[in-house]
């Protein structure tokens, strides 16, 4: 069994150098004669899976800026995964201005669901109230066209926000859809009445 021995990544360079070395070490049979490179390439320009991996760690706002200029100047940024990781850990770091920015720019056709939900949510927990609504509005307007459909978490984020923010209209429309798309039962949905 090879161990990577030195001193802990203090740069992001070093921390991409070292897992490149790792994933090729990993994809060479494994026999005992394998050793890494004793000298690397300071220039190494990460590919998806390693700014992948990289995301996935949950990095702090000035290495993530690090990793999203990777992907612009790596020609990555029109992954949907990666754009999505991209997005989550904006979002972890309390930085909606550049989710918000990313997710409008998303690549076509239109994001997942999952991510209109982690966008909503995102809003919902700051109490911004009115962008959670727009959002929401935003989606049913894709959802004729490009097969976007709220689901139970989305009304759950929505109908909160509604809370929040006081709106009885805005909550009995949105209760209203909840009936029509028959989540009226749903756990969590329930919970928010």
């Amino acid at each position: 069994m090879h161990v990577i021995t030195g001193p802990k990544p203090k740069d992001f360079k070093v921390l991409i150098t070292q897992l490149q070395q790792l994933r090729s070490y990993l994809s060479v049979s494994s026999s005992s004669s394998t050793t890494f490179p004793a000298k690397t390439d300071p220039f190494v320009h990460p590919d998806p899976e390693t700014l992948s991996q990289l995301l996935h760690h949950r990095p702090g706002v000035s290495q993530l800026k690090q990793i999203h200029t990777q992907m612009i100047t790596q020609a990555c940024s029109s992954s949907p995964s990666l754009t999505h990781s991209l997005i989550h850990c904006y979002l972890y770091a309390k930085d909606l201005t550049t989710a918000r920015t990313l997710f409008n720019s998303y690549p076509l056709p239109s994001p997942p669901t999952l991510l209109w939900n982690i966008m909503i949510r995102a809003y919902s927990k700051l109490y911004n109230c009115q962008e959670p609504i727009k959002l929401f509005v935003q989606m049913l307007a894709l959802d004729r066209t490009l097969f976007i459909f709220p689901d139970e978490y989305t009304f759950t984020f929505v109908i909160t926000s509604c809370s929040h923010q006081g709106s009885l209209v805005y909550g009995e429309i949105v209760h209203g859809m909840v009936v029509k798309s028959g989540f009226e039962s749903n756990l969590y949905v329930g919970q928010c009445w």
